[in-house]
């Protein structure tokens, strides 16, 4: 019965999204252009200094760049603001818990939805993307390398959802959380692998990233096909990406649970 809630949660949330043409046309230009500047930078600093890190060539980074594209379309979320914007601060989430669904699976639900409809538009602009960069592409990938790539991709949207949920929850405490939310996309877009790979920080930034989770956003699902990487070195990252996701779960159930109590408290 849940099932089947959460299933028409999830249709009529990607029926809204067809409607809003205008926004998803918007959405459909930026996720062309801003990959498309990326590649060209790199691929411009490459042939301006005439070398780079090694291991990675440009064939390398053009891929890893398509790849993070893709995975930015696929698994990234806008819980942050959903939930602490339009849910808390503007009063809706008191007729939210009402809905016959837990809340949590109620926004998971609608953000799965919205991310469908992105994901299938942005596939036009991705598809003139890998037309354009197709000499760059390194796309023979093993098996091991396609089954890690869908588990840390799994993985990946799991830690982002409840990681911006709990980043959306701080809207319980303070009265604008624009702050705190704009803060946490200037560490994911360092520290997540979306603008640089990892391999390029400077040491000490690579050394505090083994202490956040936010590698686990794009950098492990990307690397984990453009490298060939041992299974022992798999089999660790992926204990540390779902002790990652439990640790999130906890903080979330906790920061729920007080601010609910914070919001009636108030009323």
């Amino acid at each position: 019965m849940l099932m089947k809630k959460l299933w028409a949660i999830y249709k009529a949330t990607i029926t809204e999204s067809v409607n809003r043409r205008g926004e998803m046309l918007v959405y459909v230009l930026q996720d062309f252009i801003g990959p498309l500047l990326s590649i060209l930078l790199w691929i411009g600093i490459v042939n301006y200094s005439g070398s780079i890190q090694a291991g990675w060539g440009i064939d390398k980074i053009v891929s890893y760049f398509m790849i993070t594209t893709l995975l930015t379309l696929a698994v990234n979320h806008y819980t942050d603001t959903l939930v602490g914007y339009e849910h808390i601060a503007q009063g809706e989430i008191a007729g939210l818990l009402l809905k016959p669904v837990p809340y949590h699976l109620y926004v998971f639900s609608t953000e799965s939805g919205w991310k469908t409809v992105r994901l299938l538009v942005s596939l036009i602009p991705l598809g003139f993307l890998l037309f354009i960069f197709k000499d760059f592409l390194r796309l023979n990938f093993s098996a091991l390398q396609i089954i890690a790539a869908v588990f840390f991709s799994i993985l990946a949207y799991l830690i982002i959802f409840f990681f911006k949920f709990i980043i959306g929850m701080s809207a319980f405490w303070v009265t604008a959380n624009d702050g705190i939310v704009h803060t946490s996309w200037a560490f994911q877009s360092i520290f997540s692998g979306r603008l640089i790979p990892f391999n390029f920080l400077p040491p000490i930034m690579q050394n505090l990233s083994l202490w956040l989770p936010f590698r686990f956003f794009f950098y492990m699902p990307a690397n984990v096909l453009i490298s060939e990487l041992p299974i022992g070195i798999l089999i660790k990252e992926a204990g540390i990406g779902i002790l990652w996701l439990t640790v999130l779960i906890i903080i979330n159930r906790w920061m729920f649970n007080n601010g609910l109590k914070r919001l009636t408290d108030t009323k």
